[in-house]
């Protein structure tokens, strides 16, 4: 496979692009253990499944190893203050799935997607826990093992002064997104629309990563960040002068789901497929959604590759 080519492709169909953060360091590797035990101490406990550590890849059993790619994208997965110690959702899931797999989890953070290609396509890591999107071009390269459902919202001043409940209010409006991504190419569309129907278009405006965008907001330069709605979410609970709008709707996307992914046919991603429908049945999934707030973004069938599957 052409690893630089299947970086490029996943950096362009990545909804909304909010997956090349600022601040993001070198590649770290973290053992499931990290989760605290505070946190964990509010979950179920996963049980042992035999049949899924069986279905293993025979050089995951050997190792007693699984390795897993993930990037800073809060709150799935992200730094402490410390700037060393991961937190987050995905955590926690692979302390999770260290116990149903019966084998090492580790979650090595990577500072982009395009590094999570490149540690997949060369054998540095089994599959990635990361929140890249499950869309037609991204099953081009990928599988995906799907149990989580996203949307794409935005984030505005408390109060929302632009009134914008959804993509259909945004004519007349400034807004930043992510450069290059499925949200800009929505926004275009939806200008062009604004325009034939007599309205002013909207002021689309781009930026290399989702902190410069949300940046813009907050300086007044736009009036609303356009992008996935649980890291949008993150951003306004860590300021209190802003909130979301437009949320839980399609605002131009087909269904967006997500999970674990991993290059085409690797017989890891059935196994991981299994583990999180065993992480449901134990009550570790539903557990760690109302933990973090996730519920609306909870799906009731998982399943491999379910953005055409779904069609």
């Amino acid at each position: 496979m052409n690893i630089r080519a299947t970086a490029l492709a996943v950096i362009v169909a990545v909804a909304g692009s909010a997956a090349l953060l600022a601040g993001c360091g070198s590649s770290t590797s973290t053992s499931s253990s990290s989760t605290s035990s505070a946190a964990a101490a509010q979950i179920p406990d996963a049980k042992f499944r035999q049949d899924l550590h069986d279905a293993l890849p025979a050089e995951i059993k050997s190792a007693g190893r699984l390795r897993l790619a993930a990037f800073q994208f809060p709150p799935y997965e992200y730094y402490k203050e410390d700037g060393k110690t991961p937190q987050g959702i995905y955590v926690q899931v692979a302390d999770a799935l260290k116990k149903v797999l019966g084998v090492d989890v580790d979650l090595n953070i990577e500072p982009s997607i395009a590094d999570i290609a490149t540690a997949l396509g060369s054998g540095r890591d089994d599959a990635s826990l990361s929140s890249l999107a499950d869309l037609p071009t991204t099953e081009e390269s990928f599988d995906f093992a799907d149990w989580l459902k996203e949307y794409v919202a935005f984030m505005v001043k408390k109060g929302n002064p632009k009134h914008i409940t959804g993509l259909d209010a945004t004519c007349g409006t400034s807004i930043a997104t992510l450069q290059g991504g499925p949200s800009e190419q929505v926004l275009k569309k939806k200008t062009t629309e604004c325009v034939q129907q007599g309205r002013r278009p909207i002021d689309i405006k781009t930026f290399p990563d989702q902190n410069t965008a949300v940046l813009a907001v907050r300086s007044g330069r736009a009036d609303a960040a356009f992008s996935q709605q649980v890291p949008l979410g993150y951003y306004v609970s860590q300021d209190s002068g802003f909130e979301l709008a437009g949320t839980n709707q399609s605002n131009g996307f087909p269904d967006l789901y997500f999970g674990a992914y991993a290059l085409k046919g690797k017989p890891v991603l059935n196994v991981l497929l299994g583990a999180f429908e065993a992480l449901r049945t134990d009550g570790v999934y539903d557990a760690l959604l109302k933990q973090y707030g996730l519920q609306a973004n909870r799906i009731d069938q998982f399943g491999i590759n379910l953005s055409t599957r779904n069609k």
